[in-house]
């Protein structure tokens, strides 16, 4: 058929294939799709003609790139492309914006203190993180690396310090050895996920000789070490890094060199 025919249907007979495609989905998901497409580009025009973002619109920005990136959204979604259109526009936003890591950091950092001073629990705190810290790991930029890696010493609580030869703390209404990650095996895990190109070491060693190679996120606490060690190198310049995607290569202060983007021939 020509190209000039299928255009043509496309453009004139919108209604065909809006039934052929919606009938794939339930009355139920389009409505939910169409009304969160609408909410969320009303949202971005929005935030457009403000000269600065509220902690609030950070807030909504991050549930969108943490909900409707490709990897959450899939393509068999209704209307998933323009959805992952809205959800770069989102994430150039929110990455665009000065404080957009801080702003979750100093929220982790706020329910810190309060464990610290017994005026939380350690179950109440730990689910009150996870959602800045998926945050964090859902925008790869330097602010975040650097946010993300301040929160590596936020780890007296957790029951592998033995395998280190370190005290475990613990916060209320933690029992001994419980299994489950600290603070900073939670920003540890979120480092690996950030996208960097050429993070720390997966293989770590523990006092006793045995090495242990990470196979998924929970073990983050094991590898703090590693990138607290990774971290030191980036301040005393020994080495940079750099995002899946992005030409510009970072020390701790910044940007430091623009890859080359090789020449089509």
């Amino acid at each position: 058929m020509p190209r000039s025919i299928i255009i043509l249907i496309g453009v004139g007979f919108p209604f065909l294939l809006g039934q052929n495609v919606s009938s794939n989905f339930s009355q139920i998901e389009i409505e939910s799709g169409n009304q969160l497409i609408s909410d969320s580009s009303e949202f971005l025009v929005e935030l457009s003609k403000r000269q600065s973002l509220s902690g609030s619109d950070l807030e909504k920005l991050a549930l969108i790139v943490v909900g409707f990136g490709p990897e959450h959204y899939s393509e068999d979604r209704w209307r998933a492309g323009e959805m992952h259109q809205i959800y770069w526009k989102a994430r150039h936003q929110l990455l665009s914006n000065e404080s957009h890591a801080k702003h979750f950091a100093n929220k982790i950092i706020a329910i810190h203190r309060s464990l610290e001073r017994d005026e939380t629990n350690w179950p109440l705190a730990r689910s009150r993180v996870h959602h800045p810290i998926e945050c964090l790991k859902s925008m790869p930029s330097h602010e975040s690396v650097v946010e993300l890696v301040s929160l590596l010493d936020m780890q007296s609580n957790w029951y592998g310090n033995r395998f280190f030869g370190r005290e475990q703390i613990l916060f209320k209404g933690q029992k001994p050895n419980g299994s489950s990650a600290s603070i900073a095996g939670m920003a540890a895990s979120a480092l690996y996920e950030i996208g960097i190109e050429d993070g720390a070491s997966k293989v770590c060693t523990l006092n006793s000789g045995q090495t242990l190679q990470l196979n998924h996120g929970v073990q983050g606490d094991f590898f703090v070490h590693e990138w607290k060690k990774w971290w030191q190198e980036v301040v005393d310049g020994k080495r940079t890094f750099g995002f899946e995607g992005d030409p510009r290569r970072y020390n701790h202060l910044g940007v430091v060199k623009i890859r080359e983007t090789p020449k089509k021939n």
